[in-house]
C-alpha cells in the first residue's frame, strides 16, 4: 500500500457563497486545503511533471471553479469541488477543507472538511 499524497494548504479564493441576501451580492474570501492520494514513485524516478499531480494546474482550476460558483452552502461547494478534482485530475482519494473566516463574528474560522474516494 502506498501512502503518498500531494497537498495544498490555505489556498485563498473568492466566491459568492451564503444564504443571506447580502452574501449573494458580494464575493467572500474562502481558504481551501486539499490532500490528494497519488503515487509519486514514477515522477520521482523520471523527474517528469506529467507523472504526478500538477498542483499548479489544480490550484488554478480550484480558483477558477470557486470564482465562477454561487452556491448557498459551503457543503455544496465542497462536494462539487471534490467531484471536479476526482474527475478532471483522476484523484482516487482526497480530503478537502473549506474555511469561511468571518462567517461567525465570535469565531476565528468556520468550515467543513470532507473525504471522498477510496484511500489506497
Amino acid at each position: 500500500m502506498n501512502g503518498d499524497t500531494v497537498f495544498i494548504k490555505g489556498l485563498k479564493t473568492e466566491g459568492v457563497i451564503g444564504v443571506f441576501d447580502w452574501e449573494r451580492e458580494i464575493r467572500q474570501p474562502l481558504y481551501i486545503d486539499v490532500t490528494m492520494a497519488t503515487d509519486i514513485r514514477l515522477a520521482a524516478a523520471s523527474d517528469d511533471l506529467t507523472h504526478t499531480l500538477d498542483y499548479k494546474a489544480i490550484t488554478d482550476r480550484i480558483t477558477q471553479f470557486v470564482a465562477a460558483s454561487a452556491f448557498q452552502l459551503i457543503e455544496t461547494l465542497a462536494e462539487r469541488l471534490a467531484e471536479l478534482l476526482q474527475k478532471e485530475f483522476a484523484v482516487q482519494w482526497l480530503q478537502l477543507a473549506i474555511h469561511k473566516p468571518g462567517a461567525i463574528a465570535a469565531a476565528s474560522d468556520i468550515g467543513i472538511q470532507i473525504e471522498r474516494g477510496e484511500k489506497p
